[in-house]
């Protein structure tokens, strides 16, 4: 019965694994991101983009912005959410000003990898946890279920 068990949690428990993994390598990017190096660039270009998803964040701020690391120039682009209205994204877009100084924070192994919010990487690998717990509780809910199902016959 317990091999049986295990037999069919096993698809369940992969899932749960590959959250996992994902959750630390989140995890680990979101705590390297803080250590990265500095540099000032310059804010290019600041828009609202209708994304197309109503449910979240209909809008966002499209953030550019230019940077050079060891002499090598580049364009990084940052997407600021906004809760749910195009007047709420065009009052957070006139927060920033075109041609105003912003500090960088880039990756040095790949300087092309940048962000004006290392913040921003803080809560991704929290989702992929998530999605373990719930994926695990399904998984011994189905069995527990499937179980008793056939004790009951």
């Amino acid at each position: 019965m317990i091999a049986r068990f295990v037999r069919g949690f096993a698809p369940f428990f992969l899932a749960v694994v590959v959250c996992l993994v994902f959750a630390w390598l989140g995890h680990r990017r979101s705590t390297a991101v803080t250590t990265w190096p500095t540099t000032e660039g310059t804010l290019t270009q600041v828009r609202v983009v209708k994304t197309g998803d109503m449910e979240s964040y209909p809008y966002v701020v499209v953030l550019e912005y230019t940077y050079a690391v060891e002499g090598l120039n580049y364009i990084g682009h940052e997407n600021e959410d906004v809760d749910s209205s195009l007047d709420a994204a065009q009052t957070r877009a006139r927060t920033f000003t075109v041609g105003s100084p912003v500090t960088i924070h880039y990756d040095p192994s790949r300087p092309q990898m940048a962000t004006i919010h290392p913040t921003h990487f803080k809560s991704g690998w929290m989702m992929w946890l998530l999605g373990a717990v719930l994926v695990g509780g399904v998984g011994i809910w189905w069995q527990w279920r499937r179980r008793n199902d056939d004790d009951s016959k």
